[in-house]
């Protein structure tokens, strides 16, 4: 089993990644409180990004996942047989 709480990563130059939980057994990945959150605001991403790109957060309550077949590693797969997202907030 593997279990981390209050995730945070830096996802490059323009977004941040933020996760309150991930908790993996065997197949089955249960994501809380999942967010894809711009480092700027809407007006100052504008200013600070090279060409025309899309502004966006992705915000979801609870991501349950069940693996089929997926490969870690030089050559990553992810095959996965189930998805189900709950309270999917988008803003594009």
């Amino acid at each position: 089993m593997i279990t981390a709480k209050d995730i945070n990563l830096d996802s490059g130059k323009h977004y941040r990644l933020k996760l309150v939980s991930l908790k993996n057994q065997g197949k089955e990945t249960d994501l809380q409180n999942f967010e894809f959150l711009p480092k700027y605001s809407r007006k100052a991403f504008s200013e600070v990004i090279a060409k025309e790109e899309d502004h966006y957060i992705i915000r979801t309550k609870h991501i349950a996942s069940t693996n089929k077949d997926s490969k870690i590693g030089k050559n990553a797969i992810i095959n996965l047989d189930k998805i189900i997202i709950n309270n999917l907030d988008c803003n594009i």
